[in-house]
């Protein structure tokens, strides 16, 4: 994978936008494999901000699996600390992406679009997971904190608003298609808890 990512980013235009790269990216970050997540992820965060990828599902993955990543916690004294920090473990997915997602977005030069395009699967994915009790419902709010921190990173008068609004549709969108069950009452409580993070102030248009 490793070799796969160096000759993409050296050869840029033959791998720009490649389906088949691509794809073999969103497999494995979507694969379960710790290892193969974390290798895929820095892989992934390098042709993002490179733009050899420009492709929103990518960048949702990467957002998705730096909030609901469990970090493995080096309480005893005698673990190996380096195993916890080296390549291909959950800390160091963390650690890159930390790095990487403030850095793509104060890049700019259209990089922000990318993110703002990627909003609609990553809330679909993330309140799918919400139904289906797979994770917690904090991590919805977590995806809005983290957007707003970060596009406001991004240049002025950029994204703001463009991605308030595109949080606020998409979490809307998701309460409306909810049906009467028990997982749905129980995550539509957890969908209007983000909605108050977004009050229409910030991003309606005067």
């Amino acid at each position: 994978l490793q070799a796969l990512f160096d000759i993409a980013i050296v050869y840029t235009e033959k791998y720009h936008n490649d389906n088949t790269l691509t794809n073999v990216l969103l497999r494995q970050l979507e694969s379960g494999n710790t290892y193969l997540m974390s290798i895929a992820s820095e892989g992934c965060a390098k042709l993002l901000f490179t733009g050899v990828l420009t492709e929103p599902r990518l960048f949702a993955q990467l957002l998705k699996l730096f909030l609901i990543m469990e970090q493995p916690l080096n309480t005893d004294p005698d673990d190996d600390v380096e195993a916890f920090t080296s390549l291909g473990s959950s800390t160091h997915m963390q650690q890159v992406l930390s790095v990487f997602f403030h850095a793509f977005f104060v890049a700019g030069d259209g990089r922000e679009t990318i993110a703002l395009q990627s909003i609609g699967d990553l809330i679909s994915d993330i309140s799918s997971m919400i139904r289906y009790e797979d994770i917690t419902g904090t991590v919805l709010c977590k995806v809005v904190s983290q957007f707003m921190s970060l596009c406001d990173s991004a240049p002025e008068g950029t994204i703001q608003k463009a991605v308030r609004q595109s949080l606020f549709a998409c979490i809307t969108r998701e309460i409306l298609k909810s049906s009467p069950g028990k997982s749905d009452r129980n995550a539509i409580k957890d969908f209007i808890k983000a909605l108050s993070m977004l009050p229409p102030k910030q991003w309606v248009e005067k």
